[in-house]
């Protein structure tokens, strides 16, 4: 029998999902399948979510939702065989990036704000909480969103293989050069063709 993960544990092992899922609406694009099967993984793995949090009991198999329905979504960040725990130094190379796109995006808000059209940055819709768009309304809110956008992203390169060719597990050693130099790493983008998902779309 499977020992049930403490509440210590599963904060730790749900923290990256939750900061995930608070702007995972913003990579609907990106997803190879239905808006409605991409609503679909976010309600499964937002139910999951709940169901460990009110119920110990459940943790093991809410994780297994989570990972099942999860994984084929955009930027997930966690993938089967890699490590969901970086090196300190990994960690700080991504907190590094996202203060320099923070800085960029705060140029670019007061830029609109200087031209009377800063409302039109808006949220996205969502089918899946019956929400309209709305306007961000203050530079905090849009820099919340793109910051955990940022980091998603960039940590899913890691997983990925396509920011530089470091490794960056737990444990491993920082590379030669300082923080600010290894951040700057070249990025990959592999062509790959779309192909038809249909994983999830049927219950």
């Amino acid at each position: 029998m499977t020992e049930q993960m403490n509440d210590n544990e599963w904060n730790d092992w749900t923290e990256e999902i939750r900061t995930y899922m608070e702007t995972a609406e913003q990579h609907a694009d990106s997803y190879d399948g239905s808006e409605k099967s991409f609503n679909r993984r976010l309600t499964r793995v937002q139910n999951a979510l709940e169901d460990g949090d009110d119920d110990a009991s459940l943790r093991e198999s809410s994780k297994k939702t989570i990972l099942e329905w999860g994984r084929p979504l955009p930027y997930w960040p966690k993938q089967r065989g890699k490590g969901t725990s970086f090196s300190q130094w990994a960690n700080d190379m991504v907190t590094f990036m996202t203060q320099q796109w923070s800085e960029c995006w705060t140029a670019f808000y007061q830029a609109a704000e200087e031209r009377g059209i800063e409302h039109h940055l808006m949220t996205r819709a969502s089918n899946k909480e019956q929400t309209d768009g709305a306007p961000y309304g203050t530079l905090e809110n849009f820099l919340k969103a793109r910051n955990a956008s940022t980091k998603a992203s960039y940590k899913s390169d890691f997983r990925n293989g396509l920011w530089g060719s470091f490794n960056t597990d737990k444990e491993a050693p920082q590379p030669e050069g300082t923080i600010a130099e290894l951040a700057v790493a070249p990025l990959i983008r592999p062509f790959t063709p779309k192909e038809e998902n249909n994983e999830g779309d049927a219950e």
